[in-house]
């Protein structure tokens, strides 16, 4: 880590207070998203159906 706060050159310091900000954001964003509850309403399905599933559903239909 740096001492970004030591800089000289003002554009350096912008780069730099720009990144910062950034990341800060990136972290409330992430910590905001722990206290969300799951599975939420906008949420996509994870679990699908396997093979194995994909293929008895196929041969039920084939055999009805």
């Amino acid at each position: 880590m740096h001492d970004f706060w030591r800089n000289e050159d003002p554009k350096e310091r912008m780069n730099n207070m720009t990144n910062f900000m950034k990341n800060l954001a990136l972290a409330g964003g992430a910590l905001a998203l722990m206290g969300v509850e799951e599975p939420w309403e906008a949420s996509v399905p994870v679990a699908r159906p396997s093979v194995t599933d994909r293929m008895r559903s196929i041969a039920r239909r084939l055999a009805a």
